[in-house]
């Protein structure tokens, strides 16, 4: 019963820590995250109002400025895999060619996109498996360059990520990338212009992100933004009217044209964790009552372990020996 009490309490706090460590401390799945943000498109009228790039201000921006040593465009798809009855749904990734160099993710197998596949309307039939998809696949060893079909269109494998890689977020990731190209195409819930076509500069249809240049900081990106801003509202009144650019910690649990308010997750966390501790007090408790009347009823064993020359110090070591047990037993359990 001691074991059974110790597993459950150290049991919830292991699944709560586990839920509460990946959503807030777990690390980033790519190199220096500290140097990662996200850039968003603020109407200087209406601040709380954010929206997406155009893939044509996208270029702007990474042409016109040397804050960052890096800028890349995304967004998120859901697609169909197979056909028949073994088809299913699954979530997946539209990247600019330079995607995993800017996160500074190499490839374990085959190549990266390049940047005709990128191209507005290029359409190449080209995918980048992860990790877990090629895990699904029994670790085909021929993947890289096998056919895949994804609603109801054959594409090409022609490269694999790494293990542990989840995009630009931390639970859960795409499970297919395909290249910049493919957005109109692939479009769906998730892209509101669908009738607008990658190539125009009032499709709002991307999510950037940018890898600061050493010795920068968000300060500084941020004032550099606004005047790219400015120049960009000069030479396009009408599609940068009233819109200025500013750039922020990266959100870990999702992808938004706005900053997200990931601070409250903290306070979640927080309460999350206080509450396995009660669990964790009131567990122990139980067990302390139920030691101590289990030690009440061995009175008279120790009573006689001492009339057969026992010191209390032996007495005390087999106690605590077997308590550490009974916590090792409840650990390994509970864990």
């Amino acid at each position: 019963t001691a074991i059974a009490v110790l597993a459950l309490g150290i049991g919830v706090n292991t699944g709560i820590f586990s839920v509460v460590h990946a959503f807030l401390f777990s690390a980033r799945p790519f190199a220096q995250p500290e140097q990662i943000v996200q850039l968003y498109t603020q109407d200087t009228k209406n601040p709380k109002d954010y929206r997406n790039f155009s893939y044509p201000t996208y270029r702007d921006l990474k042409a016109e400025t040397g804050t960052f040593s890096g800028l890349l465009a995304h967004n998120l798809a859901m697609v169909g895999i197979g056909d028949g009855a073994e088809a299913r749904r699954t979530f997946a990734g539209i990247v600019s060619s330079n995607y995993f160099d800017v996160l500074g993710v190499k490839l374990i197998r085959g190549r990266a996109f390049t940047e005709a596949e990128e191209a507005p309307g290029s359409a190449a039939q080209v995918v980048i498996a992860s990790h877990l998809y090629w895990k699904k696949t029994g670790f085909r060893p021929d993947l890289v360059g096998s056919t895949v079909r994804v609603n109801e269109r054959p594409f090409t494998v022609v490269g694999i990520a790494p293990e542990g890689f989840t995009g630009t977020m931390t639970l859960f990731g795409p499970e297919l990338y395909f290249p910049l190209g493919m957005l109109d195409l692939l479009s769906n819930d998730f892209q509101t212009d669908v009738k607008r076509t990658l190539e125009h500069r009032d499709a709002y249809s991307v999510f950037v992100v940018g890898r600061l240049a050493p010795g920068v900081n968000l300060a500084t990106a941020n004032a550099a933004l606004k005047g790219i801003g400015l120049n960009l509202e000069k030479a396009w009144p009408v599609e940068q009217k009233d819109k200025t650019f500013l750039a922020g910690p990266l959100p870990r649990l999702s992808t938004s044209d706005g900053p997200s308010q990931e601070g409250e997750l903290a306070v979640v966390g927080s309460l999350l964790l206080a509450m396995s501790g009660i669990v964790l007090l009131i567990a122990s408790l139980n067990l302390a009552n139920m030691l101590l009347a289990r030690g009440a009823a061995r009175r008279k064993e120790f009573a006689i372990r001492l009339a057969l020359g026992g010191g209390r110090g032996r007495i005390v070591r087999q106690m605590l020996i077997e308590g550490f047990v009974l916590a090792l037993a409840g650990g390994l359990i509970g864990r």
